[in-house]
């Protein structure tokens, strides 16, 4: 990964610093971000994220205290993992728990396929049939907006925007029961 990273690096000074800081501390940022996800490809994939986030900073980062440098690599490493689990938990959140379809990918049989295709199809028409105030909220929670942002952006009360997605929900569950 290491040549990945250097490879994006302009000058020779900047791809020594970032070797440097890479390979001296390269252990322990990567304890920080396991601590956090507790996985580690979770912890890789949040360390990824670190990284380019010093290649675009790596001109103000300062290498003569190690002391200091550690403390900053560990607090950038903190707050990346932090930031990039939340993420994370909003793309899971994302999943297919508001109705009942799972990617076809997870199926061997044929059969289930075509099964929750046919869901997929009859999830995307109640979608389109439903009242528009509840879609574009539940649109826009799916993109992973909080209700905050919805009710921002739709000029709406938090509860209203939660009493949307929560009706929106109620449309597609219904609608998945009633079709095979």
């Amino acid at each position: 990964m290491l040549a990945f990273y250097v490879a994006i690096l302009d000058t020779e000074e900047q791809k020594d610093k970032f070797t440097e800081i890479y390979t001296t501390y390269y252990g322990m940022m990567y304890q920080v971000a396991r601590a956090i996800t507790h996985d580690d490809k979770l912890a890789e994939d949040a360390l990824h994220e670190t990284c380019l986030e010093l290649i675009e900073k790596i001109d103000s980062i300062r290498t003569d205290n190690a002391k200091q440098l550690a403390y900053y690599l560990r607090m950038v490493t903190r707050n990346r993992t932090i930031d990039f689990m939340r993420k994370w938990d909003r793309r899971s959140a994302l999943s297919y728990d508001a109705v009942d379809v799972e990617p076809a990918s997870l199926h061997e049989d044929a059969a289930d396929v075509v099964l929750t295709k046919m869901r997929l199809e009859t999830t995307l028409k109640s979608l389109d049939e439903m009242p528009p105030v509840y879609r574009t909220a539940l649109i826009l929670r799916v993109q992973g907006y909080s209700i905050k942002e919805i009710a921002h952006i739709t000029n709406s009360s938090a509860a209203a925007v939660k009493t949307r997605i929560h009706r929106a929900r109620q449309l597609l569950l219904q609608n998945s029961q009633n079709d095979p």
